[in-house]
This record gives structure tokens, sequence and C-alpha cells, in this order.
């Protein structure tokens, strides 16, 4: 149900929301489930677990040595009241029911990935790097555009949520590694890691595999991560000259290339 847009009387300096205290995914009966922290560590892990099945001479070509920070980083624009204020539930249990009334959550920009690409874009504070951080705000099969300008995005909160954004980035840089520090060497790198992003968040969503109401230890997590590769069938496939489609991915059919 959206939240009325009435005024309350509350004080103007609030205590920014934690990102320790928001949601990533919620439960079957709508409950908030696993934070923001633990899908990203989720998320990372399985990227760090894909890297490792790719092919040698693959690695070898491409410089894939931020994707797994990269992919880590993909959630953190959930931290975010226009994210937040989409659980009910949440709100009461926090109980800031009031405060996002006044605060006016449910018109701030709802985009998380769009959020995240922005605030990575400002960690790395170069417009040379910005194609690293687009990689992020494609994590859902969208480009946002290689840079996102202040005009081209809603409220995203005040300077706290932007400050346990950060937090949450410099948690995850310090687990699996710094940012980049030079453009890609070519485009094709960009694109290759917004893919295994994407396939790292959809296997991290995976509530079969990593449920939502579940917090692991990094030790499960990678567990899980290789349980998760297994299941879909993801090896390292053995290359031939002249091999087609049906030789690499028996039992799949090419969709037809209008």
């Amino acid at each position: 149900m959206p939240l009325p847009r009435r005024k309350l009387n509350l004080p103007s300096s609030a205590p920014p929301i934690s990102f320790c205290d928001c949601w990533a995914k919620t439960d079957a009966n709508g409950m908030p489930g696993i934070g923001v922290q633990d899908h990203c560590l989720n998320v990372g892990i399985v990227a760090e677990t894909l890297l490792g099945r790719l092919p040698p001479f693959l690695k070898a070509g491409l410089d894939l040595s931020h994707a797994s920070v990269l992919a880590a980083l993909h959630d953190v624009g959930k931290v975010s009241p226009g994210f937040q204020v989409k659980c009910q539930n949440w709100l009461q249990q926090r109980r800031v029911v009031e405060r996002a009334i006044q605060e006016r959550w449910a018109s701030c920009e709802s985009d998380h990935a769009k959020i995240g690409q922005l605030t990575i874009q400002r960690l790395l504070d170069d417009w040379r790097l910005f194609g690293w951080s687009a990689v992020i705000g494609a994590h859902h099969g969208k480009i946002k555009g290689e840079r996102i300008a202040p005009a081209g995005i809603g409220n995203t909160g005040d300077e706290g949520w932007e400050s346990e954004r950060i937090k949450l980035a410099r948690e995850l840089i310090r687990e699996f590694g710094g940012l980049p520090q030079h453009p890609p060497a070519d485009e094709a790198i960009l694109w290759f890691i917004a893919g295994l992003i994407t396939i790292a968040d959809w296997l991290g969503s995976d509530e079969r595999l990593f449920p939502p109401t579940a917090s692991l230890n990094n030790s499960q997590r990678r567990e899980t991560a290789e349980a998760a590769l297994e299941t879909i069938g993801w090896k390292v496939s053995k290359l031939r000259p002249a091999m087609g489609f049906g030789d690499l991915l028996p039992g799949f059919v090419p969709n037809p290339f209008n």
C-alpha cells in the first residue's frame, strides 16, 4: 500500500538509517529478509566462483581483476529511501513509517541500479573511469548511461543515505579488493564484466540456493556458489575447431538473429 503524503512534525535532523539495517530481499510473506550487505557478499562470491571456472585463455586475454568487487557493489543503491520504502513491513519493524511520510520517501528515486552507479561514480571520481560504474548500473540488463548526470536522477536521499552507501561500498572493497584505477584496455572488457555481474546476481538471488531469510558466512557462501554452478551445469567446455552451438550447449537451440 502506498504511503500517504501527509506532513508530520518530526525533527529535521533524524539520524541516518544504517546500511546494516537495510533490507535487500523479502520472503514469500513480504517480510524483510537478508540485508543489502549479505546479498552483496553473496553475489561477489558467486562472481569469484564464476571467474574461477573461466577458461585460462579467456582470463589471460581480459583484465578481470576488478570483476568480483564490481559484482559485489551492484546493489549498494538499495541503501536509499526510494528502495527501502517498497517494504511496508520493514518500515513498521524499524518504526520509521512516520519518518518515511515526513521525508517523502515514496517520491524518491526508486531505481537502485541507477543510484548505485551514481555512488560508485563519486568514489571513482574520474570521468575516464565512469565506464566501470556503468557496468554496475547495467546489472538488470539495461544500461543507465556511461555517466549518470545529476539532472538524470531523482532524489536519492540526504547526505546520510549517501554516507551509508559509501560506508557499505568501502566494506565491500575491503573484502574483494580496490576499484579500478585505469580505464579498461578495451570496451569489450566492460561488457563482459556487465554480463558476469548479471549472471552472478541471478544466481545469488536464487532463493533455492540463497534463501532470503538466511545469513551465511563466507565459507557457506563459497560452498553454495559452487553448488549453484553445478546445479545449472556451468563448466569449462573443451573447445575444438569447427564446433557449433549444439556442441557447446547440447540440448539448446539458438534464438534467431533478426
